[in-house]
């Protein structure tokens, strides 16, 4: 998989994580940027932010997103990218991840592997 889609599909869904790329990563980060470093260096700050600012909507739409890729069999190499360059960025930086509205694949997957690493 190339990474321009990747990232590419994530601006594509999420306008509000479009709007912060443009100002504050473009500069630094382009759209073939590692689909790995893209998601740890840019769209973990903006969920975390999109939970400091208690934006739920945006929380639920991301985790939802995320959700329905883990179920999605045929999208193994998504769900590594989401599993180590998400879960595992917010986990390293302390993120309380049981306390957001997770759905089960994302829940076990915090249990089973990131609480018991």
């Amino acid at each position: 998989m190339k990474h321009d889609p990747f990232n590419t599909a994530l601006l594509k869904e999420f306008p509000l994580f479009e709007k912060y790329y443009q100002e504050v990563g473009k500069s630094t980060f382009d759209l073939d940027t590692p689909s790995l470093n893209f998601l740890d260096s840019l769209f973990t700050p903006y969920f975390l932010l999109q939970v400091e600012e208690q934006n739920d909507e945006e929380v639920n739409h991301v985790l939802l997103y995320i959700e329905n890729i883990l179920e999605d069999e045929e999208k193994e190499e998504e769900q590594n990218l989401f599993y180590q360059g998400f879960f595992c960025s917010l986990y390293e930086r302390g993120c309380d991840l049981l306390s957001l509205p997770l759905g089960e694949k994302e829940k076990e997957y915090v249990k089973d592997w990131l609480m018991k690493a």
